[in-house]
């Protein structure tokens, strides 16, 4: 199990990046690897031409998912942060409510 701390200093440095940073470095990967994949599959193990290496339905799938993932996976990290932070530091957090 991770410290929480440390788990938290390091999410500080990479939000710092922003968003669009977070989503490409967390997407960028499992599309490669799908394209790598597909690649690998259509060259050895079947007949069909290069038309049949890119898969629309699978390029759209992969382009629409990974982001959403990433998105809620940035999320995910953004709702713990909160919450650590609420509970080690309650007089850093803002109040939003008016």
């Amino acid at each position: 199990m991770q410290d929480p701390d440390l788990e938290i200093s390091k999410w500080r440095q990479q939000r710092k990046q922003g968003l669009f940073r977070f989503i490409v470095s967390n997407s960028l990967p499992p599309f490669l690897g799908v394209i790598t994949t597909n690649i690998v599959i259509t060259l050895l193990f079947t007949d069909s031409s290069f038309n049949a290496l890119f898969d629309t339905k699978l390029l759209i799938t992969v382009i629409i998912v990974t982001p959403l993932l990433s998105i809620t996976h940035w999320w995910w990290r953004e709702r713990k942060y909160r919450l650590h932070n609420e509970k080690y530091n309650p007089h850093t957090t803002k109040n939003n409510d008016g």
